[in-house]
């Protein structure tokens, strides 16, 4: 236990007669350590009516959580100007309606940073839930990052919560991915836990008035507990702030019921006078057995309302805070105090006095005491550590990748194409089929020139039209056609070109003859690229040919050139 703690527990036994603070009443509509945040009266379980919502900036279990993507938030779009108030007006069947909406981007130019906590999305259809990635950066770094130990929960079939576990203060957090279907985005400033908890200082200042003992109030001026009691009017004078005497190291402390995980605090200063009298403070929080946890030096100079994020080792659980000024002569005044905090791991319920189930001894919900039944990109459920099979993604990999995407594989969390598109040409999204004249993976490839109008199949590439006369997917195999339908002419016709064609070939001292019998068609292929060929020697005689097939067999140097070449064909109809 350090100096620090020693000196507060003796400051606090010296002035016992102060700190014997009287039981803190409910305020009308309260449950005592839990204010309610309904637009309504909260009904007896702290829940609001069925016709109501939170009040603006809460959300969450019991309407106890203060969203920060409400309270002291910029929001940017891209493109730049878009409407996006249906994001945050807390109803989640405002949805989005723009199809360009490429990302959004969360900023807290007041608070500077935040700590990450977890974040809810709501979208209006279920498969788009984990579309939607989440990007922040760093206090003290420009470059954007993901959380690297994430956890999720679905509240239902649309609405999923994010925690990030990595224990980062962020300065902005963006939204991109497939925002198409994207209706509310709340991110969690976590509980006030302050509020009605046990309350002490190292003295006391009380004023008497006329006026005071006329209005009944001067009892109270001054007393520790006024710091937690939900008024931030910041005004001693009408008894809503603390106040000490001038001593040596003035502190005010605050004893939790049960421990939670604090990061940050709001301290409301004094408005009607004196506010230089609180700079220059040091804020301490302690774990049950008196260690140091978080801390906070103030050197920003006077503020009415200050913004504080604690450093230190900030997942460990709090059971004590502390206030304090260094020097010989100073007067502590506090009008508000706020901690903002949850249960740590292992723990649920408001009071964060409940144990998590066995099954996930150390990762229940904080609030319901569930097991995590969602894996986002695994299968198996709370362990998550089976990734998806290929060609599956999302939550409890029961979704299947678009055969859009390359080879039918896509990200397993998000289901965006990162291997590629198949015939389209924005990856990952794959939202833009190839323009005419292109084809394949991201539309690299050119679709064969004989194409009629360069027009191909978009994926495999074969050609939607040839020319007259040629055929294949490619429209590369030339093709002659003859009518034999009508007797005489044509016949004669049609004998001629066969014969001048085989004149041709034996010309050539090249044979490579087909004879298939039908009934009014026949057809021979001829090879025309058999340059490498010296001599008639090189042809096989008549006795070589395969009495099975109707074919004579040519040598080896007639195959490889064959194997090279394409055919020409005389197809007679």
């Amino acid at each position: 236990m350090d100096r620090l703690m020693i000196f507060i527990i003796f400051a606090v036994s010296l002035e016992s007669c102060y700190l014997q603070e009287q039981d803190i009443a409910c305020n009308d509509g309260d449950f005592c350590e839990y204010k309610c945040q309904c637009n309504k009266p909260c009904q007896d379980d702290l829940k609001c009516a069925d016709d109501d919502t939170c009040k603006p900036g809460w959300f969450g279990y019991r309407c106890q959580y203060q969203d920060l993507a409400v309270f002291k938030a910029t929001l940017t779009t891209n493109p730049l100007g878009m409407n996006i108030s249906w994001l945050t007006d807390q109803n989640d069947y405002t949805c989005n309606t723009a199809n360009d909406l490429k990302s959004v981007t969360v900023t807290w130019p007041e608070l500077k940073a935040i700590p990450l906590s977890w974040t809810r999305v709501t979208v209006n259809e279920p498969q788009s839930l984990s579309k939607v990635e989440l990007q922040f950066t760093k206090e003290g770094t420009a470059e954007k990052s993901l959380c690297l130990n994430e956890t999720f929960a679905e509240v239902n079939n649309k609405t999923l919560d994010r925690r990030c576990n990595d224990d980062v203060t962020i300065t902005s957090l963006t939204l991109s991915g497939n925002l198409s279907s994207l209706c509310s985005f709340y991110i969690s400033g976590d509980r006030n836990i302050a509020y009605k908890q046990n309350a002490s200082q190292s003295s006391s200042l009380k004023v008497f008035t006329r006026k005071d003992r006329e209005k009944d109030i001067g009892d109270d001026r001054g007393n520790a507990y006024l710091a937690v009691d939900g008024d931030t009017r910041s005004s001693y004078m009408k008894g809503s702030c603390t106040h000490t005497y001038e001593e040596p190291s003035p502190n005010w402390n605050l004893t939790l019921q049960n421990d939670y995980v604090i990061k940050r605090l709001i301290l409301y200063n004094r408005a009607d006078c004196c506010p230089e009298r609180l700079q220059e403070f040091i804020i301490s929080t302690y774990d049950v057995h008196g260690a140091r946890i978080g801390f906070y030096e103030d050197g920003s100079g006077v503020e009415l309302i200050y913004f504080i994020n604690l450093n230190g080792s900030l997942m460990n659980a709090v059971d004590f805070i502390s206030i304090h000024l260094i020097g010989r002569r100073k007067v502590l005044t506090l009008c508000e105090v706020e901690a903002y905090g949850e249960c740590p791991s292992g723990k649920w319920s408001l009071q964060c006095s409940k144990e998590c189930p066995t099954s996930c001894p150390n990762d229940c919900d904080r609030d319901t005491g569930k097991c995590n039944t969602v894996c986002v990109g695994y299968s198996n459920p709370p362990k998550c550590d089976t990734v998806c099979a290929s060609g599956k993604w999302g939550i409890n990999c029961r979704n299947t990748c678009n055969n859009r995407c390359f080879e039918d594989k896509c990200d397993v969390k998000t289901g965006l194409c990162d291997k590629g598109c198949n015939g389209y040409s924005d990856p990952p999204y794959c939202g833009y089929e190839c323009v005419r004249g292109t084809y394949g993976r991201n539309c690299s490839f050119n679709c064969s020139s004989l194409c009629v109008n360069g027009e191909c199949d978009p994926v495999k590439g074969d050609c939607d039209k040839c020319p007259p006369g040629y055929e294949g997917h490619a429209c590369d195999i030339k093709t002659f056609s003859v009518d034999l339908n009508s007797f005489g002419i044509g016949y004669a016709a049609g004998t001629g070109v066969l014969v001048l064609v085989i004149m041709a070939l034996l010309l050539n001292k090249t044979l490579v003859f087909h004879w298939s019998p039908r009934t009014e068609s026949f057809a021979v292929r001829t090879n025309l690229q058999l340059e490498e060929c010296a001599n008639y020697d090189h042809v096989h005689q008549p006795d070589d040919v395969d009495n099975d097939y109707e074919t004579p067999s040519t040598n080896k140097c007639y195959k490889d050139a064959l194997a090279k070449s394409h055919y020409d064909y005389i197809n007679v109809t």
